[in-house]
Order: structure tokens, then C-alpha cells, then sequence
């Protein structure tokens, strides 16, 4: 634990140099710009789509009659379209995500972890077999794992709370796997980096979904 929050420590000094603020920021905002337009311009036909899916779904309709004999419930449509909604944007979210942490992975880990290891690891050797097709192989393997991750959370979903945990630890274990893999592939032998990414995979787990 105290390696782990020595490391957190030193990344976020890191983290505010001006170079190292726009490796990691500018794309993390591209993609929140992105996503509110894209929010602004579909969520209320989205909304709308959903409302009207719902009142021509038998079981909603009998339950919603039912209910409404007993108290008015003229809201319970809207809500349930609400919900709804925010599943569908909770996935596509999910999806987007997973696609932006391994273009991230492929674009800028390798270009942070030479940074760092120019300014604070100077003598560390470089013993790895890193390439582009290596990275991108394990990279899109870690991104089909995850994907069936999600697909396998999805019927969990209608849990309250689970659609809002589900996704974050699938993108924390996606995270750690493709980032602590271009961060180390440069420095370490395939026979070291296999050992360190079990050794410390609850660490970099962690690490991921912070």
C-alpha cells in the first residue's frame, strides 16, 4: 500500500507538468465534448423514442392500468423512460470508453512512461520486445475481454446501482491491463512483465479504476 500511494504520489506531480497535463487531458475533453453534444442533440428524441417503445410494450401497459386504477401514476411512463435512457447512455458510454482507454493506451503510454523514464529512471534499462503490432495484439485482446465483460453485466443491470458500478471496474480492469502493458513492454523482458503484471495485479487494478 505505501508503494502504491508513493506511486500515486509521484504521478500526480507529474500529472501537473504543462507537457503531461495535455498528454492526458486534451483527449479526455475531446471525448466529454464529444459526448454532450452528442447528449444535447439526441437525448430528448432518445427520451421520446423510449416513451413510445414503452407504451405499446404489453406488460407495461397492463401494469401501468393496473397501477393507475389504484393512484394516478401518469409520471411512471416518463420515469421508466428515464431509467431507460440512462442505461442506453451508461452502454454507449461504457463502449466509448473501452475504445478511448486502448487508443490512449496505444497513442500515450508509451510516450508518458519514456517521459518519466528520462527524468526519474535515467539508468533504467530497456530490456523489452516492444512493438506496435505486439501492443495493438494485446491491446484489442484485453478490449474483446472486457467488451464480453460488459455484455455479461448487462441482464445485472436491472439492479439499482449496478449499471452505475459495473462499467467503471470494466474500464478499471481494461485500464490497468492495456496501460501497466505499453508502460512496461519498453523496459521489461516478456518473462519480467508477465510476472509484474501478476505480482501487482491488485495494485494496478486499483490503480486502473481510480
Amino acid at each position: 500500500m505505501n508503494r502504491l500511494l508513493q506511486s500515486f504520489g509521484l504521478a500526480l506531480v507529474d500529472l501537473f507538468r504543462p507537457r503531461m497535463l495535455a498528454y492526458v487531458l486534451l483527449p479526455v475533453l475531446g471525448f466529454l465534448l464529444l459526448l454532450g453534444v452528442a447528449s444535447w442533440l439526441w437525448w430528448d428524441e432518445a427520451h421520446g423514442s423510449l416513451l413510445q417503445w414503452l407504451s405499446g410494450v404489453g406488460w407495461y401497459a397492463a401494469l401501468q392500468a393496473s397501477l393507475t386504477q389504484r393512484m394516478p401514476l401518469s409520471w411512471l411512463g416518463e420515469l421508466l423512460a428515464a431509467v431507460l435512457a440512462v442505461g442506453l447512455v451508461m452502454l454507449v458510454l461504457s463502449l466509448a470508453m473501452l475504445v478511448l482507454v486502448v487508443l490512449a493506451s496505444a497513442l500515450l503510454a508509451p510516450v508518458v512512461a519514456g517521459d518519466v523514464a528520462r527524468r526519474r529512471f535515467p539508468a533504467l534499462a530497456r530490456r523489452g520486445e516492444a512493438t506496435w503490432v505486439r501492443s495493438v495484439r494485446w491491446s484489442l485482446g484485453s478490449l474483446g475481454k472486457a467488451l464480453l465483460m460488459l455484455l455479461v453485466s448487462l441482464p445485472f443491470w436491472v439492479i439499482p446501482g449496478v449499471h452505475m458500478l459495473a462499467p467503471p471496474l470494466i474500464w478499471g480492469w481494461l485500464n490497468s491491463r492495456v496501460m501497466s502493458f505499453d508502460a512496461l513492454a519498453e523496459f521489461a523482458s516478456p518473462d519480467e512483465l508477465q510476472q509484474l503484471l501478476r505480482a501487482q495485479r491488485k495494485s494496478l487494478l486499483g490503480m486502473g479504476v481510480v
